[in-house]
């Protein structure tokens, strides 16, 4: 979310931290975590690495894990992940017609 921004940074930097130490992700290969781009509702950061194994059950059982420890350390900042978002203004007819 856009009230979050401030928080980015540091969340960021931790789940570059989490990801670089975990005992499933492979230290030898690429591994990047950076601000990727304003969304229509977020501040977006891209996750980019990968697991020891090329096992398609354990590779999906290590994503589940890995996602939920990214959101644990989103949570820990006090941020929010966003949804799509829309402001609607009303226009008051009756406060319209007094003037």
């Amino acid at each position: 979310r856009y009230d979050d921004a401030g928080r980015v940074k540091l969340i960021v930097h931790e789940v570059r931290d989490l990801l670089a130490s975990h005992e499933d992700i492979d230290p030898k290969c690429t591994l990047i975590v950076n601000l990727n781009e304003f969304g229509a509702s977020s501040v977006n950061f891209f996750v980019y690495t990968f697991t020891r194994t090329t096992n398609w059950v354990e590779f999906h059982a290590i994503k589940e894990k890995v996602l939920l420890q990214i959101l644990a350390v989103i949570e820990k900042h006090g941020a929010e992940c966003a949804f799509p978002t829309s402001t609607i203004h009303l226009f008051d007819h009756a406060e319209a017609s007094e003037s």
